[in-house]
């Protein structure tokens, strides 16, 4: 690409800033912008003083700062009014100055836009509103930021552009050439707004995807989760060929450009490109999934994240997040307990003094796994005499878990109940016994 900053055509833009400039100039336009910006400052100051003293009427108008849950009539009223409020007010002084100005004939286009707009905003922040009855607050306010709030700004920006020049030609003016290709603001706005924009929303689709299926659904909360990793970044790239199909791209230039660097990036990329096959096999084949309870390099974990390049495991010891290539779960060996099912074969040991009837410890041991809650009643437990050792003789009970991350849990449960029982019943767990001879010859 052989463009200099000289060739680069700035007239589309030196045309609207002028064209805002000329139009600032004049006494009515300048009129108008005085009070819709006095409007503004009013409905803020307004609705600031409305809140502080609501704060000091009612305790729960506090409420809507940490997002707390709306139980009350009145919650509710004052989380309607954390969204209504201000731009209700800004729309009725606009809408009092519109009519001053058309009693009068005064020209009142800003006015009008400036209503429009708020109209608009209030329902964008009733779509806010009635979404955060339905989903998670925290989900609701990351794509209120990162998705909502850019597409409002640009429509602001867009619609303001367009009272003083036409928006859609003014953006497909080619801006310079690249590759062969005319580059407009619409392209640069495309593949980066836009690809910004599309990576956002893909994540979002596959949220209510989630959040449709798992309502009522009899699938693995882990099958669907790996099934909308995929769906997302399937919706990704269909996105970027798409946008890159529409602005334009030459195919053929691509393609010279992108197998000219294949070598360099395969050798350089060598390790990212095997993680995300083998992150692609992982999701397509259901052999892990989130939500999954592993043991990877001695330590159970939690499979929390499964993305095409790693996997995000929460280590159940001490509540810490390890980042895992996916290779690794094909390289070396895991142990899940959580594939076929959630059933965990567990088992406790203890010692008992030959003293003891090993028929009463066995049904005592039986006794006590029944009893306990945690522990399934199907497959049944199992009693068993394992060996008559040097100072003992060891039993064994095995049971049946439906939650692997309970086993430490129920087997000290298990274990405690078990010294109480003996000593209850005088069943003696004998310490390591020798019998040592002295010879005096």
């Amino acid at each position: 690409m052989n463009q200099s900053i000289s060739d680069l055509d700035f007239s589309p833009l030196e045309s609207v800033f002028f064209s805002f400039w000329h139009m600032g100039q004049r006494p009515l336009v300048q009129g108008q912008l005085v009070l819709i910006l006095g409007a503004m400052i009013a409905a803020y100051a307004t609705t600031k003083i409305i809140w502080w003293w609501l704060r000091k009427k009612y305790h729960s108008a506090q409420f809507f700062l940490n997002y707390s849950p709306r139980r009350s009539p009145l919650d509710c009223l004052l989380w309607a009014g954390h969204f209504f409020l201000l731009p209700s007010l800004l729309f009725l002084l606009l809408l009092f100055v519109h009519t001053i100005y058309r009693q009068h004939s005064y020209y009142d286009g800003l006015i009008d836009h400036a209503i429009i707009l708020t109209l608009i905003f209030i329902f964008y922040r009733a779509v806010i509103f009635f979404s955060s009855f339905c989903f998670p607050i925290q989900e609701i306010e990351y794509y209120r930021s990162h998705l909502f709030r850019p597409i409002l700004f640009y429509f602001f920006v867009a619609s303001t552009i367009n009272l003083v020049e036409d928006y859609l030609p003014l953006v497909s003016t080619p801006f310079f050439d690249a590759f062969q290709t005319p580059v407009t603001i619409r392209s640069i706005l495309l593949i980066t707004f836009g690809v910004y924009l599309w990576v956002i929303f893909s994540s979002l689709i596959c949220k209510i995807i989630i959040y449709l299926i798992s309502n009522g659904s009899q699938f693995d909360p882990g099958f669907i989760r790996a099934v909308s990793v995929l769906i997302n970044y399937g919706l990704i790239g269909f996105g970027l060929f798409g946008i890159l199909g529409y602005v334009g791209i030459n195919p053929a230039i691509f393609a010279t450009v992108t197998g000219g660097l294949s070598v360099g990036i395969g050798f350089g990329l060598k390790e990212v490109i095997s993680n995300f096959v083998s992150g692609v096999w992982l999701l397509m084949e259901g052999a892990l999934k989130p939500g999954d309870v592993i043991n990877v390099g001695g330590e159970m974990s939690r499979v929390e994240r499964l993305g095409l390049r790693a996997a995000t495991v929460n280590i159940i010891r001490d509540n810490t997040d390890r980042i895992i290539p996916n290779q690794v779960f094909f390289t070396e060996e895991v142990n899940t307990y959580t594939g076929r099912n959630h059933l965990v074969y567990c088992s406790v040991i203890v010692g008992a003094s030959y003293k003891a009837n090993p028929r009463q410890v066995i049904d005592l041991l039986l006794d006590l796994a029944t009893d306990n809650p945690d522990i399934l009643p199907q497959p049944k437990p199992a009693a068993f005499l394992l060996d008559f050792a040097d100072s003992s003789m060891n039993f064994e009970i095995k049971f049946w878990l439906d939650n692997p991350m309970s086993r430490k849990k129920v087997s000290s449960e298990l274990r405690c109940r078990i010294w109480q029982k003996f000593k209850e019943l005088d069943i003696e767990i004998p310490y390591p016994q020798r019998d040592l001879h002295l010879r005096t010859d």
